[in-house]
């Protein structure tokens, strides 16, 4: 995430870029389970989660420099080094960016 906005990545082709290019409404949503809240009784366990739904309008983007600064935002959320690409390199790659409009989350079992 950078300048309230999520980047992701995708072949160029396919049916997620086919949909978003007919409708760039959209929802993201990230989840983390840490196992179960047990109880005496297995049929009232409940899981230990954090969720997070994210909605804005994609944009897939076309802009040699806009693709390239994309792509390090998501190497350094992975702890990679800034990358100089090549205008081949970033050809072959789809990157959407979808600025934020609505953000919420919740978290049950911590």
């Amino acid at each position: 995430m950078r300048d309230n906005a999520i980047y992701f990545h995708s072949a160029p082709v396919g049916k997620k870029i086919e949909i978003l290019a007919k409708n760039p409404r959209c929802c993201v949503e990230v989840d983390s389970s840490d196992g179960p809240v047990r109880s005496d009784n297995p049929c009232r366990w409940e899981m230990r989660y954090k969720s997070v739904i994210c909605t804005g309008i994609a944009r897939i983007l076309e802009d040699y420099r806009e693709k390239c600064a994309a792509m390090n935002c998501i190497i350094r959320r992975y702890g990679g080094p800034e990358y100089p690409f090549s205008e081949k390199e970033i050809e072959r790659v789809c990157l959407v960016k979808i600025p934020l409009d609505g953000m919420t989350g919740k978290q049950y079992g911590y």
